[in-house]
């Protein structure tokens, strides 16, 4: 008896061994897709940082450059402003995004945010480094919460 459990065993265990590899292929083909859907220059829509919107004279001063490997530079003015490299996971509900600061104030730090993305536009939402990931897209006052619409300007 001992002898037949063991070979159905050691089946089992590879075929729950192998059943991870396909989830795991269709996570890194999702990533891939959306980190192409972002690649190219956003202006800032609409902008507002811990309940209060940002005027829209300031955001015609921003730009979002985000490359083909997810990492985002905030331009105000043509200059420079913030730099990060991004984690996406588009299979997580909401889609969530982990920001890590290489430049700017929040240098060295990391952010939890979601997005959304349709072939324009892209939702964006994050709280302030070491605080929990925001579950909808909103920012009310004292939530220290960050909530952008960004719109396409160029595909690069």
């Amino acid at each position: 008896m001992e002898r037949r459990t063991l070979p159905g065993l050691a089946l089992a265990l590879v075929l729950v061994g192998t059943a991870t590899l396909p989830a795991a292929g269709k996570k890194e083909k999702a990533i891939k897709k959306d980190l192409g859907k972002m690649k190219g220059t956003w202006t800032v829509a609409s902008l507002v940082m811990n309940g209060e919107k940002v005027p829209e004279e300031e955001l015609k001063k921003l730009k979002i450059l985000i490359g083909a490997d997810g990492s985002m530079t905030v331009q105000r003015d043509g200059t420079t402003i913030i730099k990060t490299a991004c984690k996406i996971d588009p299979t997580a509900k909401p889609k969530a995004i982990d920001v890590t600061f290489s430049q700017g104030d929040l240098k060295g730090q990391t952010a939890l945010g979601i997005y959304e993305i349709a072939v324009d536009t892209i939702k964006y939402c994050r709280g302030a480094p070491g605080k929990d990931r925001p579950e909808e897209f909103s920012s009310k006052e004292g939530s220290g919460i960050i909530f952008a619409i960004y719109k396409r300007e160029t595909t690069e």
